[in-house]
């Protein structure tokens, strides 16, 4: 139940309106963001 609340979280922060207006600034935590719930993606489809 938690990792599905994660990742929708991590999906509603990546669509919200002011992640979209601060990623012309912080491009590098826009990766670094889309790095980690890359690996939790793939941690649980490991580990879950």
């Amino acid at each position: 139940m938690m990792k599905i609340i994660i990742l929708v979280y991590i999906k509603f922060v990546l669509k919200s309106c002011y992640f979209k207006r601060s990623l012309l600034k912080f491009k590098h935590m826009a990766i670094v963001s889309q790095l980690i719930a890359f690996g939790l993606s793939n941690s649980y489809s490991y580990f879950g």
